[in-house]
């Protein structure tokens, strides 16, 4: 990754797309654990032995980890959606914003 080739960013707009990713986290962490929670019961994964000691263990860290990208993008699109309702964006420039990162020049520092 080419750093010297970024956009420098305002830091307000930072700021803003920090806690978008950290908002969409928190409300991502309490279905990513409640599922974590029942594939662990589906699958014998017993508490307090590592994982990867288990019989079915790999499988937990692969479907844990596939839940959890799946569950933390569809918060992120969701509240990004919600932020185009609010700012009046177009879902269009709202999805190159904070999914392709083509931002605004009034978001760029001169």
């Amino acid at each position: 990754m080419d750093l010297d080739n970024m956009p420098k960013l305002k830091l307000k707009y930072i700021v803003f797309g920090l806690l978008l990713v950290f908002g969409a986290l928190g409300i991502a962490s309490y279905p990513i654990l409640e599922i974590a929670k029942w594939l662990a019961e589906i699958l014998s994964i017993q508490e307090g032995v590592p994982v990867k000691d288990q019989e079915h263990g790999w499988l937990w860290v692969f479907l844990f980890l596939s839940e959890a990208v799946v569950i933390f993008s569809a918060c992120y699109t969701l509240l990004t959606i919600l932020i185009s309702k609010i700012m009046g964006w177009s879902k269009e420039m709202s999805f190159n914003i904070f999914w392709k990162g083509n931002y605004p020049a009034y978001w760029l520092k001169k």
